[in-house]
């Protein structure tokens, strides 16, 4: 069972001795917009996750049909199965990296201005 504080994690950034820095950072409207960007766009990924693989899958296979051949079952299988490996990659893991180097970046920038205030 974890023990809770007496003091709100809030009050103990405000009662640092640096607390005009700190206050910059937490009240600042263009970082909570930019924040809510992230997140709207973090929501539009994951719903895309779902639904790409489906409608290029659905493409392909009419695609296939008006230009090669008819369907086969080992034509359908194989192209849903390398189709789902890509997915996660291309829908989850990429964007995903790109957004942690972003938060890396601007966390190396507050850190390197929380320094030399």
């Amino acid at each position: 069972m974890p023990v809770e504080s007496p003091m709100p994690e809030s009050k103990l950034i405000v009662t640092s001795k640096n607390s005009q820095s700190f206050d910059y950072f937490l009240s600042s409207r263009a970082e909570v917009s930019q924040v809510k960007r992230g997140l709207f766009l973090k929501a539009i990924n994951l719903s895309m996750f779902f639904v790409a693989s489906r409608i290029i899958l659905f493409c392909c296979f009419v695609l296939y049909v008006l230009v090669i051949q008819p369907l086969t079952a080992e034509a359908v299988f194989v192209s849903m199965a390398l189709f789902n490996t890509l997915r996660l990659i291309l829908t989850f893991m990429f964007p995903s990296a790109i957004s942690q180097a972003s938060e890396l970046k601007i966390t190396c920038r507050r850190i390197e201005v929380f320094a030399y205030y």
